[in-house]
């Protein structure tokens, strides 16, 4: 499955072959722009230029850390961006790293309240005045600009602090600040909520090996998915894929099943059925396979000899 890559400012400049980017590894290049930031001629707009400013701060940042990714699939989608803000404290929301981006699978992107899409978001830590510490997004919604010749992505910005003691919800409802889109409040929102909520839910959650899976080398997959030896990530690291998979091994979105009761094939070649209690769980396809379904038959058959019936 393809992801979509982020586009980043020096890649544009270096297919270009402009403003020296060709000639320079990615942290050089960013730490002379940054350098000669306040003479830049990016916009009129100090606002607009701001953002840029920040926007080339962050990727510098990812660059540094070997520009770590998560790729989000399809399965996976739908419930990292269920959560509740209104229920979760800022002051549990730590980035595991202090920029990483979250790719969607081609064809498969976020679908947003305007009928746009996202295509991925870089996030990453931001001191916001008063000397407290928020969350800055980049969202590519699709759109392309021109930089010098070459293509660049038009990002979508939004931050927001992260107070402890305040839920995501108070958060995000704070006045709207210079690095905010300009827009109506509740559609600056919605545009953005996704991205949030996916940021924040991967955030809380521990790095459960069934969800969360290193992205190795293509030829080194068959033989990590056998041994989970560590050199095979190592490998990939050295050769600058450092990102995980998220949701790879999912046939379906998970979701909660409420506890009930199930009919159940027991006894020696299961042929006796029963009633039985299943406990809540978070449910995959496979799990759904192997729920028997129908009615009790007046006599106990072998499952084994009715394709049509599942097994436990």
């Amino acid at each position: 499955m393809n992801f979509h890559e982020h586009l980043s400012v020096y890649n544009a400049l270096r297919k270009s072959k402009q403003c020296h980017a060709n000639e320079m590894k990615a942290v050089d290049w960013y730490d002379r722009w940054i350098a000669g930031a306040a003479r830049a001629p990016i916009s009129r707009d100090p606002i607009v230029k701001m953002a840029f400013v920040e926007r080339i701060n962050l990727e510098r940042t990812w660059c540094v850390d070997k520009r770590p990714y998560y790729n989000v699939w399809p399965a996976a989608v739908h419930a990292l961006t269920r959560l509740p803000l209104g229920s979760v404290d800022c002051g549990l929301i730590h980035l595991p790293l202090p920029a990483l981006l979250l790719r969607f699978a081609v064809d498969h992107e976020v679908p947003l309240y305007d009928g746009r899409k996202m295509l991925s978001v870089l996030a990453g830590r931001i001191q916001l005045p008063g000397d407290i510490e928020g969350l800055l997004l980049f969202v590519d919604v699709g759109v392309r600009d021109k930089l010098h010749g070459s293509e660049v992505s038009e990002l979508c910005i939004r931050s927001f602090p992260l107070e402890p003691g305040k839920s995501l919800e108070d958060a995000l409802h704070v006045p709207v600040d210079v690095l905010q889109i300009r827009s109506e409040q509740e559609q600056e929102e919605q545009m953005f909520l996704p991205a949030i909520r996916l940021i924040c839910t991967l955030c809380l959650m521990d790095r459960d090996p069934d969800l969360f899976e290193p992205d190795v080398l293509t030829e080194d997959k068959p033989k990590f998915e056998e041994t989970r030896d560590p050199k095979f990530v190592e490998k990939a690291i050295h050769r600058n894929k450092y990102g995980w998979n998220i949701g790879a091994h999912l046939d379906i979105s998970p979701h909660w099943r409420k506890p009930h009761f199930a009919l159940r094939w027991t006894g020696p070649g299961h042929a006796m059925p029963r009633i039985v209690p299943v406990r809540g769980a978070i449910v995959r396809l496979h799990s759904l396979k192997d729920i028997p379904t129908g009615r009790l038959d007046d006599e106990c058959h072998d499952p084994e000899n009715d394709p049509d019936q599942p097994t436990v």
